[in-house]
């Protein structure tokens, strides 16, 4: 794939002669990024080009676009946008660290215990968004599960999240991970398979691209948890294709109020998201918004 083959895909030769595919090893030559999909930087680098013509235009004239100051402007937007996304979950020697005492505390207690609750809440407290539901996830499973009653979840974009099943109060659930690095999700896996043999969890780590909007397992809850602002911001109007493709009987989508300088988030920026619902219920927590709804209840086209 060439640049000049994006910018006139209908057209016979290309006018720049580049291969997209060196550009996506550059953009991932960071150590956050280096596992990310191929195929999911190289669609983002798509919508890059074809939304800024003139700056391809001008990169395409220059005589090392790969020493200018406009490769260099793409590159850090670009890698902006994908730790936006997918940058705070990061497997450091740290995080693993703490995988590790985790594994070898139930491996010997072989139970779940408030001493290994206190290990679920150390690895949840080095990711962002759960660090913030920490104190709300007792609450936030109380009021979720009586409308769902899972026995199988699937959880896209999930970071962390799988770590909070200890608040969930289920004997028995089948939970399907999905994040877009195949270091996150071995990382889970291994959480996953260590305690197993402990606990009702039986999880499966999924790594896909969200915007390919793939085939999922069916399951009784999909959580998508500051999912989909993060999606629209990279494909627009990928929302209504993606959860109509989940065989899901129930969804709970989040959405932070506040930026991550702090200030607060007006509800009235979700009304895109609302219309495509024709019934929802809504849970507040301290930086999120939740919102649960049925399959049945999504629109059977989009409203605008």
């Amino acid at each position: 794939m060439f640049i000049g083959q994006l910018l006139n895909p209908g057209g016979a030769l290309p006018i720049f002669n580049m291969d997209l595919h060196h550009f996506v090893r550059r953009i991932k030559d960071k150590p956050e990024l280096s596992s990310l999909d191929d195929g999911f930087v190289l669609r983002l680098l798509r919508n890059y080009l074809s939304s800024n013509p003139s700056f391809s235009s001008a990169l395409k004239e220059h005589p090392s676009p790969f020493r200018s100051a406009l490769f260099r402007t793409m590159l850090k937007e670009i890698r902006r946008q994908l730790r936006e996304v997918y940058g705070v979950f990061q497997v450091s020697l740290h995080r693993e660290k703490m995988l590790d005492n985790l594994l070898s505390y139930v491996s010997l207690s072989k139970k779940f215990d408030e001493k290994s609750l206190d290990f679920h809440q150390r690895l949840l407290s080095s990711h962002k968004s759960t660090k913030e539901r920490l104190s709300s996830y007792n609450l936030l499973y109380k009021k979720l599960f009586p409308h769902t009653h899972p026995k199988k979840i699937l959880d896209l974009g999930c970071g962390l999240n799988p770590f909070s099943y200890p608040y969930m109060g289920i004997d028995y659930v089948e939970y399907f991970a999905v994040e877009a690095s195949s270091l996150d999700c071995l990382f889970l896996q291994r959480y996953f398979d260590g305690v197993s043999n402990f606990c009702g969890l039986r999880g499966l780590a999924i790594h896909a691209n969200l915007l390919d909007v793939p085939t999922f397992p069916s399951s009784d809850v999909c959580f998508l948890f500051k999912v989909l602002d993060s999606l629209e911001s990279l494909e627009r109007n990928i929302t209504f294709p993606l959860l109509s493709s989940i065989d899901a009987s129930f969804f709970v989508a989040s959405f932070p109020t506040k930026t991550l300088s702090g200030k607060p988030l007006s509800k009235k920026r979700l009304t895109w998201f609302l219309s495509f619902l024709d019934k929802y219920e809504e849970i507040e927590i301290p930086n999120e918004v939740f919102y649960i709804f049925s399959k049945s209840s999504l629109r059977k086209t989009k409203a605008f």
